[in-house]
């Protein structure tokens, strides 16, 4: 499932991996131990969305820990 979004946005997108790389600066998921754990490698700047699912695991030096709340002032 992981590698699927990353196939899904070569097809919407037109190009390959490593150009959606280029233009990707930010990159929300909340489950990167599953079916987000491709795309939150896109980005160096990786946030994962807390929430009941992963709220057991410890901090990744390739994401961060972020809430709902500080996701939408991101945007």
């Amino acid at each position: 499932m992981a590698e699927m979004k990353i196939k899904g946005l070569m097809a919407t997108l037109q190009t390959n991996e490593k150009n959606i790389r280029k233009r990707v600066n930010f990159i929300f998921g909340d489950d990167p131990l599953g079916n987000d754990r491709a795309i939150l490698n896109l980005s160096r700047n990786s946030f994962v969305i807390q929430n009941r699912k992963n709220e057991n695991l410890l901090p990744n030096s390739a994401w961060q820990f972020i809430s709902w709340e500080q996701a939408n002032r991101t945007l």
